[in-house]
């Protein structure tokens, strides 16, 4: 299977295209996905869905799935109770 790679630098993401199948690839600097996606996750400890988090991102689910998994991983965030999956930062998951 042949693929084209478009570079699309407003966004800062590569788009693949291949027959019927079309999706962004990530950039090779993931760290400024990952701030962004934390900038939005609530100080407050209160969580905050995945769903609504790509919506206010804009981004394809690959994307926000790549960037939210790095920093679960990371041990930034921890994963809350939410209809489609939810994430609040980690300090604030000992106290609940």
């Amino acid at each position: 299977m042949q693929s084209s790679r478009h570079r699309n630098a407003r966004k800062g993401t590569a788009e693949i295209a291949r027959p019927g199948l079309r999706f962004a690839a990530m950039s090779e600097d993931h760290s400024a996905d990952r701030a962004r996606l934390l900038a939005l996750v609530p100080a407050d400890g209160s969580a905050v869905g995945n769903t609504a988090l790509i919506r206010q991102l804009g981004w394809a689910e690959n994307r926000y799935w790549y960037a939210r998994d790095s920093l679960l991983e990371a041990g930034v965030i921890v994963r809350a109770k939410g209809r489609g999956g939810a994430v609040r930062p980690m300090r604030f998951s000992q106290q609940r």
